[in-house]
């Protein structure tokens, strides 16, 4: 019910607060999220859009900490507009922002079918955050087709009508309007007084549409609803002051949930197996017989069978021998060898038993504390219902489980490497030294950034953050003028220097700080050249 066309309604009307601020920032962090900073001089908010399905929304935060790596700013154009106005299109789930050059249209659809389409004031598409519109084209909005329940056939059932007509309820909502109305789910068309019903449906729905609070309920272990009203049946997670602050909290809780199921289970199966290792390890040493009694029972078998008039016969896989107190006695023998040698491997079995099972009876407590240790970090991590909780467990215990959590690397900061910007608001990074170079392209430069270095001789590998964008001829020779003086070739007249986007630049193992192999390149002839 994140995209209910309610909710973008009641969405609509909370975020007429923010008309008059300035865009000061917009930028990604990852696919499919975009962050846009506003301010009015005073105060910062945050519109967090994502179009990333199930959890594609649209809502206002009063703080975001942006990532110190892997982020790009977007649409450039747009900051230091101001916000002239807030509308939903044709009560559907879109909503649009307006500035005084362009509009912002955000498609809240679901299903892999939202999007941002940025126009200017003809509404000719100038960005797509996902592109799947075309550049130049005029936007199209298509809206479904709506339907009063007195469109329906007379047979249907008053229910499903409810969750298909012009504002889809949907499940929450119709169950809650026949709860309140005490109206049985099987009841036809046919058998209401639809007039009656359409009026109040109409005040149902501007009910919820209007709502300035929101009601997050739990469903299930890992589902939560987002409901405009109070809703008779489930369990109330948490009332919000807002709109965004349900969106925000569903979000959240299901995602929290669901990392965590994903933890556990791989945590849990990985434990319990180590643990199951560790009992039979401790249940083997616990039937062990006392390694003096054993060792004792061999050697008698080596003295009784080297006391023989004859040892050097051989005498079968068994040998029937009267032993010490006249009693007859049966010794397993290797039919291979005479008696002598069959004593002296009674000998050395006697000796290594006695040894071997001393070992083992030490190692039990150190086994056991273990086992132990094993068992409280599986409870520990059953009754952990945090996410950050569970990681930082996790994490700590990550001798014991490897890698649950996946290791970050060190970040590689832009600061790191020679700057410089292009026209068009493209940046160059320039390679310091060898290791620098190898850092700049194998750890920083992203696969469709351009990579460009001096062709034939030694130099510094040089990349163009793209963010996107396709840089034109224009800007490649511009980078490569300063690609060429970073190198020996820097007093040349003209340089030939080679360039391909980072995903065909390899580096073999091996091979010297700085070597790397270069699958597919153009070349482009320049005069070496250094900025200001």
């Amino acid at each position: 019910m994140i995209n209910h066309k309610a909710t973008i309604s009641a969405l609509t009307d909370e975020l007429q607060s923010i008309v008059g601020y300035k865009l000061s920032q917009l930028y990604t962090q990852e696919k499919g999220l975009l962050i846009i900073e506003i301010t009015d001089g005073e105060s910062v908010l945050f519109l967090e859009f994502s179009t990333n399905s199930p959890y594609d929304r649209l809502l206002i935060r009063d703080k975001h900490n942006r990532a110190k790596a892997n982020t790009k700013d977007l649409f450039g154009n747009l900051v230091g507009e101001t916000i002239t106005n807030i509308n939903q299109v044709n009560e559907d789930r879109i909503l649009v922002i307006s500035t005084q050059s362009h509009n912002l249209y955000f498609f809240l659809f679901g299903h892999n079918k939202s999007d941002l389409l940025i126009t200017n004031k003809k509404d000719k598409i100038i960005h797509s955050l996902n592109n799947y519109n075309e550049i130049g084209t005029r936007i199209s909005i298509n809206t479904n087709e709506q339907k009063s329940i007195s469109d329906f056939d007379e047979s249907t059932f008053f229910s499903d009508a409810l969750k298909k007509c012009k504002y889809y309820f949907g499940k929450y909502y119709t169950e809650n309007y026949l709860h309140k109305h005490n109206i049985d789910k099987k009841t036809l068309l046919k058998d209401i007084d639809i007039s009656e019903q359409e009026e109040k449906i109409d005040k149902y729905y501007y009910k919820i549409a209007r709502s300035k609070e929101s009601y997050v309920y739990r469903i299930s272990d890992e589902k939560y609803v987002l409901s405009l009203i109070e809703l008779d049946g489930y369990e109330l997670h948490k009332k919000c002051e807002s709109i965004s602050e349900g969106i925000r909290t569903k979000f959240v809780r299901e995602v929290s949930k669901k990392r965590i199921t994903e933890l556990k289970k791989k945590s849990i199966s990985k434990l319990e197996k180590l643990i199951k290792k560790d009992e039979t390890a401790i249940e083997r040493i616990n039937r062990l017989e006392d390694g003096e009694k054993k060792s004792d029972e061999l050697r008698h078998y080596a003295e009784l069978l080297i006391s023989q008039p004859n040892p050097k016969i051989k005498s079968g896989k068994e040998i029937e021998l009267l032993d010490w107190d006249g009693s007859n006695i049966k010794i397993p023998i290797d039919e291979k060898l005479n008696l002598l040698d069959n004593a002296q491997k009674y000998f050395k079995k006697s000796s290594n038993v006695l040894k071997e099972r001393s070992i083992a009876k030490a190692k039990l407590p150190e086994l056991e504390s273990r086992f132990n240790e094993k068992n409280r970090l599986l409870e520990a991590i059953e009754n952990s219902n945090d996410v950050r909780q569970l990681e930082e467990i996790l994490v700590n215990n990550r001798k014991v489980l490897g890698d649950i959590v996946e290791r970050k690397g060190p970040e590689i900061k832009e600061e790191k490497f020679k700057k410089y910007e292009l026209s068009e608001n493209f940046i160059l990074y320039v390679g310091k030294n060898a290791k620098n170079n190898d850092e700049l392209t194998m750890k920083f430069a992203k696969p469709n950034d351009i990579w460009l270095h001096a062709r034939g001789v030694g130099g510094s590998h040089c990349v163009i953050r793209v963010d996107g964008r396709e840089p034109s001829k224009g800007i490649i020779k511009e980078a490569a003028a300063i690609a060429a003086y970073y190198s020996k070739a820097k007093t040349s007249n003209l340089a030939p220097v080679a360039y391909t986007q980072k995903k065909y630049v390899s580096k073999p193992k091996g091979a010297n700080p700085g070597a790397v192999v270069v699958r597919r390149e153009e070349v482009v002839l320049v005069e070496p050249y250094k900025p200001e």
